[in-house]
């Protein structure tokens, strides 16, 4: 099922919807933007989304 859904997705939308997020990590990566940053901060630097945290 989950494959089938990742199908429908092209490019830079399937790389996001296959995205982990590891908030315990020293390094994250935005799913939206694909930015790689330092643990802390709540929002991508790049494009603000909101990470959590």
């Amino acid at each position: 099922m989950q494959t089938q859904w990742e199908e429908q997705f092209e490019g830079d939308a399937r790389r996001a919807v296959q995205a982990v997020i590891d908030l315990d990590s020293n390094e994250r990566e935005c799913p939206a933007c694909g930015t790689r940053f330092a643990a802390g901060p709540t929002k991508c630097p790049s494009c603000k989304l909101f990470i959590g945290g």
